[in-house]
């Protein structure tokens, strides 16, 4: 994992796992929906972690600030362990942007409420202050300070989640977790809000953990990227090298899918079609849990689980395939 020049991440997360009750049948079973999970995050940095719908990214996310307890594993601030259930520091440090800009601010406040309620949870400002800080985030986002008194139904959905991304950046966290922050957005609007990202990352110096099914997307704004399947990483990467020179096959099916704005490039690109069953969390293979869809699955990955090893410099990859198949990057 890469470090700073102190060699401690802002945050670690080591073996991290959540495991919820599912039914099955008549009964009920304690399933991880995420397990083993670690990654370091660096100040100031942007880490993607994608995969499809239900891989656990969200999950993830929510149990790093606490708003899940998780059930295993550690989250570590700057070096030192965190509670299970989040603590001060954490909360102070770091914040959340939600999917939803329409269910993720309360209809019943004005948008100066809205942003003064981090700031009087957290203790960063005396109220006198609260409203100078609240029209100074709302421009910081590319709003004008008129729009403090107004309620979030009289906003658009890119407006809103600029208003959602001026709470999480109102008392000044060292990360923000974005989860599928842009993915309700129109596509022109979501140019606007990941530029915009871009520029608060350069003036603040904060650190993204940015979630997403959108890898396209992530390219834009991350410097390394994490892919999650059914609960576990199954590769890790600068993204430049992901892109390039993929070594699971199941981030090469993801590239595949990738949309190519070049039309020539988008007809000779080869989309991969992934076959096979997807299998339940219930009854997860014995082996390599993609094998049940992987085109290059032996027996031997139907029998043997890999573990995330590190193929090259600073490339993980959870494939005990990867060091022979020549996988096409995007």
């Amino acid at each position: 994992m890469t470090t700073d020049a102190f060699g401690v991440p802002l945050l670690s997360v080591r073996g991290l796992t959540k495991v919820f009750p599912v039914r099955a049948g008549h009964h009920k079973k304690m399933v991880p929906v995420v397990e083993g999970v670690s990654f370091d995050i660096m100040g100031g940095e942007s880490l993607g972690l994608v995969g499809e719908s239900g891989c656990g990214k969200t999950t993830v996310g929510r149990t790093i600030v606490g708003l899940y307890e998780r059930d295993g594993g550690e989250v570590l601030l700057h070096g030192k362990k965190t509670s299970k259930s989040g603590d001060k520091a954490l909360s102070k440090s770091v914040q959340m942007v939600f999917q939803d800009p329409y269910t993720s601010l309360d209809p019943r406040q004005t948008i100066a409420d809205i942003l003064a309620e981090p700031l009087r949870l957290q203790k960063v400002a005396p109220k006198s202050q609260w409203r100078r800080l609240a029209g100074e985030a709302v421009e910081r986002v590319g709003l004008e300070a008129d729009c403090l008194d107004r309620y979030p139904f009289s906003l658009s959905g890119g407006q809103r989640q600029r208003i959602a991304i001026a709470r999480a950046l109102i008392s000044n966290p060292s990360l923000v977790i974005c989860d599928e922050a842009v993915s309700a957005l129109d596509v022109s609007v979501q140019a606007q809000v990941l530029n915009m990202l871009a520029e608060l990352q350069a003036q603040t110096g904060v650190a993204y953990l940015f979630i997403s099914h959108d890898l396209a997307v992530v390219r834009h704004l991350c410097t390394r990227i994490v892919v999650m399947y059914l609960g576990h990483i199954v590769e890790a990467a600068s993204t430049d090298e992901l892109f390039s020179q993929p070594l699971h096959p199941y981030v090469e099916a993801l590239l595949s899918a990738v949309p190519e704005p070049d039309p020539r490039r988008a007809r000779s690109k080869h989309r991969i079609v992934l076959e096979g069953e997807l299998p339940a969390l219930t009854s997860l293979p014995r082996g390599c849990i993609f094998c049940t869809r992987c085109p290059y699955a032996t027996e031997r990955c139907r029998q043997e689980r890999p573990e995330l090893q590190e193929h090259r410099p600073g490339h993980l990859c959870a494939c005990l395939r990867a060091d022979e198949l020549q996988l096409v990057g995007a």
